[in-house]
């Protein structure tokens, strides 16, 4: 019997004792994101932000619930926005977090930000996912210092690893002790953590894929180029 991804063979071997159950890894396949979203999921994501952004109403009816009341929570004026993360949970709902932007302008010189969680769901099984609730800051200043742009995990090749995208250049000597990965109860695991200036991207590697809730964490050490620190602290969901 082959494993799920097609990474591992389980085998009836007969022996002198009698018959037993082997597990074999294969080598060369690469296993899946871990928490992966469904392509629907990640369509439904990446369609119902875009309608928020360019304020197609029709789009955001059919891809939230009727209840969700999305035109009061989307603040108006948005001209952009990125998912951060999004996590498949255990129950096949989708958390998935969003910044909302709103760049300056000439009656308002600093870019605005809000924060959104969304969660999708489907009503059904095979059916459409669509977004069943969501939270959304009101606008506020946008900080100054760098800030993420994306989260995302992958287990390949027998290692476990979590890359943190930024919008500005890094201080390479700070990121070391300011990101971390811990589990839901805030334990910290042993990731070995490197930095790319180039794609402006942290990478965390872990041997052994862990189990359960896990969260990018980012401390207000985090500095960039110009010596600016990350404004808040930072937690980001990478499994769930």
């Amino acid at each position: 019997v082959f494993s799920r991804h097609g990474d591992a063979l389980a085998f009836l071997e007969e022996g002198a004792g009698g018959t037993a159950v082997q597990l074999a890894s294969i080598a060369g396949v690469t296993q899946p994101p871990v928490g992966a979203l469904p392509r629907a999921a990640a369509g439904a994501l990446n369609g119902f932000v875009d309608a928020q952004v360019s304020g197609n109403s029709s789009a955001l009816r059919t891809l939230s619930a009727p209840e969700v009341d999305v035109a009061g929570q989307t603040p108006s004026g948005l001209t952009r926005a990125y998912v951060i993360d999004a996590v498949l949970g255990p129950a096949g709902t989708v958390t998935a977090t969003v910044e909302l932007i709103v760049d300056a302008n000439a009656t308002h010189l600093t870019p605005r930000v809000s924060s959104e969680i969304l969660t999708l769901s489907q009503a059904a099984t095979d059916g459409p996912f669509v977004v069943s609730a969501m939270n959304v800051s009101p606008l506020r200043d946008q900080a100054s210092g760098p800030h993420v742009v994306h989260v995302s995990a992958a287990h390949t090749n027998g290692q476990y690893t979590v890359q943190v995208a930024f919008d500005s250049d890094l201080d390479p000597a700070t990121v070391q002790g300011a990101i971390t990965l811990v589990t839901a109860s805030g334990a910290s695991l042993p990731a070995a953590v490197s930095y790319d200036p180039e794609t402006r991207t942290a990478t965390l590697s872990l041997e052994i894929a862990p189990t359960g809730t896990v969260m990018v964490d980012l401390t207000t050490s985090l500095r960039d180029i110009n010596g600016q620190h990350l404004a808040r602290p930072f937690q980001g969901n990478v499994a769930g």
